[in-house]
């Protein structure tokens, strides 16, 4: 029964941490904000789209906000520098501005645009 226990411990720690990884704060190349759109460039190995992020709202007196990678881009490209939008004012997550962006900005180089 013990060793059932254990066992069953070290799945879900793992399943959590596999659930963990595939989120990630993405390094932005460019920002952008037009009216209620958050316009950003991230590389891409040819399989990046918009849904593939969301906006994680963090702050409660001041809104502080990162762009999330909710799935990873497995593909085998060349690296590319890809522009995405998303909405700051969409259902679930609500943005006032002005707002504080978390993410890291790592400027373009050498990426072919797409």
């Amino acid at each position: 029964m013990k060793r059932l226990i254990v066992g069953l411990v070290a799945v879900l720690c793992n399943n959590a941490v596999a659930a963990n990884a595939a989120l990630s704060v993405e390094a932005l190349h460019s920002i952008r904000v037009e009216t209620d759109t958050l316009h950003f460039s991230v590389t891409s190995n040819g399989c990046t789209r918009a849904r593939d992020f969301k906006l994680l709202r963090i702050g409660q007196a001041t809104t502080q906000i990162s762009v999330i990678r909710i799935k990873q881009d497995h593909c085998r490209k060349a690296p590319s520098l890809l522009e995405l939008s998303i909405p700051l004012n969409s259902g679930e997550e609500s943005v006032a501005k002005p707002f504080e962006l978390l993410n890291p900005f790592q400027p373009f180089a050498g990426m072919s645009r797409r």
